[in-house]
C-alpha cells in the first residue's frame, strides 16, 4: 500500500472520548502487524535489537467530524480540511511513515507507537521507564512528528 493511502487510512480512523481515544489506531496497527506487542499502557512496540527505533505517537487533536479527506485539483489529489477544521496529521503521518520504513526494511528497524503525546507524553515517558532495557536494545530514536509553527 502506497504512503499516500496509508495515511488517508489512518486520517479515517476515528478518535474518541472515551477511555482510550486511540483504539481504532491500535486496532488497525495490530491487524497491519501481529508482531507489534502492547504494553500495560496500550503503546505498541516492537524491537529488533540493533536496529533504529522509530517513534510516532497515536492520538491527535482532531476531532471526530474534522477530516475532509480527497479533493481533487488539475488532475491532482490534495488531502483537505476547512480554514478552523485541523486534519489530524499529527501524528498520524508518522504512523504511516513508521509503516512504510517498516514495509521496506522490516529486520533492519524497531517500531514504538504511544499513547497521549498530546497531554504531555505521559505514555512515551512510562514506556520508556518501565521499558529502558528495551530501549536499549536500539541503536537510536528517531521520532516522527511534526514542526512546531514558526
Amino acid at each position: 500500500m502506497w504512503l499516500i493511502s496509508k495515511c488517508v487510512k489512518l486520517l479515517r480512523l476515528k478518535q474518541h472520548k472515551d477511555v482510550c481515544p486511540e483504539l481504532e489506531v491500535i486496532s488497525y496497527l495490530r491487524s497491519w502487524n501481529s508482531k507489534l506487542t502492547m504494553d500495560d499502557y496500550w503503546n505498541l512496540y516492537l524491537i529488533n535489537p540493533g536496529t533504529p527505533l522509530i517513534c510516532a505517537h497515536m492520538d491527535t487533536v482532531q476531532r471526530e467530524d474534522d477530516v475532509k479527506l480527497t479533493h481533487t485539483i488539475k488532475n491532482r489529489h490534495w488531502i483537505i480540511s476547512g480554514s478552523n477544521i485541523i486534519i489530524g496529521w499529527d501524528d498520524k503521518c508518522g504512523i504511516a511513515i513508521a509503516m512504510q520504513v517498516y514495509e521496506q526494511m522490516w529486520d533492519k528497524v524497531s517500531l514504538l507507537f504511544t499513547r497521549q503525546e498530546e497531554t504531555g507524553m505521559n505514555w512515551a515517558r512510562d514506556f520508556c521507564t518501565k521499558h529502558s532495557d528495551l530501549i536499549k536494545q536500539c541503536r537510536y530514536c528517531l521520532v516522527l512528528d511534526r514542526k512546531e509553527k514558526g
